[in-house]
């Protein structure tokens, strides 16, 4: 290579370009180099900062460059190894420059895109409010496209603070890691908020929320979801979630609308609002959807079963009759209106029997027989022997007078009068034991097992283990069938029979 740059072949050798033309001597500068075809015809020029890459073949005589742009390669075949070698390393130069000075320019302009999705993703995490899951939704990808953007030597280039910020984008490009540090952003939240939450609430909360509660209440995701039992104040939590909104985060109460699903629930809500938020639209879903309709076009006219109590239920009625008369739905409906009842819930789940009965009484326990009865078990029960066509009588007095000055007159739970067969239902753990605080029941089922046994009456027992292992139907099928009840139907096979 002379001052100029050139190289020229030493002895005949041939080399190739991509078109399959013929290289005569290559040339290189500063600026660009160019291969030069036979006759000086087909002269190639690259521009030095376009190359992307070199690679040497060595031959035991001769040796060939492989010169490589993003969309063109020259193919030098046939050169000395002296000046293979020193092309080579002078082209390896120029792709090392190449290279570091794209890095040094991505890593510029990737330092303000760094710096703003490093910004709106701490902001977006801060303790100080909660995240929404929504708010968080984009990040992943766009700190994706960053990373992928800034490999190692892109990196090197980089700031101290945009090598640490980087790190974090990372993390926000895998979805689960940033859900995961989103959980931990709210929890710190809600745990700072629970305070002013039970203070706000006092009016509606004299004794003071639970955890859970005060987390409902101070949780600001896009949809929140609250599963909870009858009695256990789900609309009391409804009216202190608008109270925070309006006492701490300063929502207006105009611009507050709670929606019930029937008349009685908005009453309740509206009765039990504090003053400062009786600004608060509360209405049913449909009273709300009908003012929405009216405000653009004439209002519609309702159907008497959306108003009328009496012909929606006549309404229901008619069509469920219908579908038992089906031979193609009966089976179906019996089991769907079977499964209709409210969440299971044992005896073993409540601390004292008051608490037990008020909520089997708030749920209305009725068979499909149309008997209010006490406990989830015993409607079970009830719904099988009707299904099965067993006829039954619930909680009859039994055939012999039996009370006393300390016990009224024994109420056996079924009576089966075509066999004369009682069953009672005992709610009892596989360990003898009765539910927390039912302190005289186990003496009670004593007594009920000792008039069957001394006026020789036959008594099948089941009992609350039975129900959660999920034997109970199928031992009390077995045990009518040894007393010659006949049971056709398999239990287990409908969704009914497992409440």
């Amino acid at each position: 290579m002379n001052s100029t740059g050139r190289i020229s072949a030493k002895t005949s050798w041939q080399s190739r370009l991509l078109s399959g033309s013929q290289i005569h001597e290559i040339r290189l500068n500063r600026n660009n180099i160019t291969a030069i075809g036979n006759n000086k015809q087909a002269d190639t020029t690259i521009l030095t900062m376009n190359i992307r890459g070199v690679r040497i073949s060595r031959g035991i005589l001769h040796s060939g460059l492989t010169i490589r742009t993003s969309d063109k390669k020259i193919q030098a075949d046939g050169l000395s190894k002296e000046e293979s070698e020193r092309l080579y390393l002078a082209l390896q130069s120029i792709v090392q420059e190449n290279q570091n000075r794209e890095a040094v320019e991505n890593a510029r302009e990737l330092a303000p895109q760094i710096d703003n999705l490093h910004l709106s993703l701490t902001n977006t995490l801060s303790p100080d409010r909660y995240t929404r899951r929504s708010s968080v939704d984009a990040i992943p990808k766009a700190a994706a496209a960053i990373v992928n953007k800034c490999d190692k030597r892109t990196e090197k280039y980089l700031k101290p603070d945009h090598k640490k910020a980087l790190e974090q984008l990372r993390r926000a490009a895998n979805p689960e890691s940033l859900e995961n540090d989103r959980a931990e952003s709210n929890l710190m939240f809600l745990q700072r908020t629970e305070p002013l939450v039970q203070t706000s609430t006092k009016d509606i909360f004299p004794n003071g929320l639970t955890q859970e509660q005060a987390q409902a209440i101070a949780t600001d995701e896009d949809c929140t979801l609250v599963l909870a039992g009858a009695g256990t104040g789900k609309t009391a939590v409804i009216i202190a979630k608008i109270a925070h909104l309006v006492r701490n985060q300063g929502v207006t109460p105009g611009s507050i609308l709670a929606l019930a699903f029937n008349r009685k629930a908005a009453l309740e809500i509206r009765e039990r609002m504090p003053n400062d938020l009786k600004g608060v639209t509360v209405s049913t879903f449909h009273s709300f959807g009908l003012r929405t309709i009216a405000d653009s076009r004439p209002a519609p006219t309702i159907s008497k079963l959306a108003t009328d109590d009496f012909a929606y239920l006549k309404a229901i009625n008619e069509i469920v009759q219908e579908m038992l008369r089906d031979p193609n739905l009966s089976r179906i409906t019996l089991d769907l209106i079977s499964s209709m009842s409210a969440e299971y819930r044992s005896p073993f789940d409540f601390e004292d029997p008051a608490e037990y009965y008020q909520y089997v009484r708030d749920v209305e326990l009725r068979t499909l027989g149309g008997d209010l009865v006490k406990s989830f078990e015993e409607l079970t029960i009830a719904n099988f022997l009707n299904e099965n066509g067993v006829e039954f009588n619930y909680e009859a007095p039994y055939e012999i007078d039996t009370a006393t000055s300390q016990h009224r007159q024994y109420q056996p739970d079924f009576h089966i009068p075509q066999k004369n067969i009682y069953i009672e239902h005992f709610a009892i753990n596989k360990e003898g034991q009765a539910p927390p605080g039912w302190n005289q029941y186990v003496t009670e089922m004593e007594w009920k097992q000792q008039i069957h046994a001394r006026h020789q009456t036959t008594l099948v027992e089941t009992y609350s283990w039975q129900h959660r292992d999920g034997t109970l139907l199928e031992t009390l099928k077995t045990k009518l069938e040894e007393l010659g009840v006949a049971v056709q139907f398999s239990p287990g096979r409908g969704p009914g029979f497992g409440l």
